[in-house]
């Protein structure tokens, strides 16, 4: 583990980057409410309620709304990447989408891992080649056909990235041998 908070390490490279006022203003709003693991303890929505709502506004909602995405692009890329998101596996794809950016062009597994991560995650499920391979040979809507070594690239290429980046920074880690589960419950409004 790093010393120091995950917090203050954003915040060192944050003053390193040259941002307009508001931007960087933005950004630290969003580093300030980062848990240990580097999502959001409260909703973007919850956060910039105010800025968002037009009747208490100081400026126009457009250039918050754009403001608060360029804030946020610029956190998720400081070190650890894949930060401020929702959770482990909008970061996976977050950081997939950092790191493979230039290479998904010229190398299609790259192109893979990523369609994998944000349109089919439940194929990781089991985590195994055959079964990756399996989902998405079976799936009509998977434009791509995989292989067993494709799928092992793909599925090694993800173990790589960090499902909870923000980890290395806490005091409390405990291995870097992650669980993930196969189950989630998601809260949508009240419900």
């Amino acid at each position: 583990p790093h010393s120091g908070s995950l917090q203050s390490h954003l915040l060192e490279q944050l003053y390193l980057q040259i941002l307009d006022p508001l931007t960087s203003a933005y950004a630290e709003r969003i580093i300030g409410n980062l848990d240990d693991n580097g999502f959001h303890v409260v909703p973007l929505s919850e956060l910039f309620a105010a800025d968002l709502n037009p009747a208490t506004a100081t400026i126009g909602v457009l250039r918050v709304r754009d403001t608060i995405g360029h804030a946020l692009a610029v956190v998720r890329r400081l070190e650890p990447i894949g930060c401020a998101v929702k959770d482990f596996k909008q970061s996976l794809l977050i950081q997939a989408k950092i790191l493979f950016q230039k290479r998904k062009d010229t190398e299609p597994i790259y192109a893979y891992v990523i369609d994998i991560l944000a349109h089919h995650f439940e194929y990781l499920e089991k985590a195994r080649p055959y079964s990756l391979v399996r989902a998405v040979n079976d799936s009509s809507t998977v434009p791509y056909k995989l292989n067993q070594e494709t799928a092992e690239r793909i599925l090694s290429i993800i173990a790589a990235l960090n499902p909870f980046p923000g980890k290395a920074f806490s005091g409390n880690q405990l291995s870097a041998d992650y669980i993930i589960p196969t189950a989630f419950i998601d809260q949508t409004d009240k419900e």
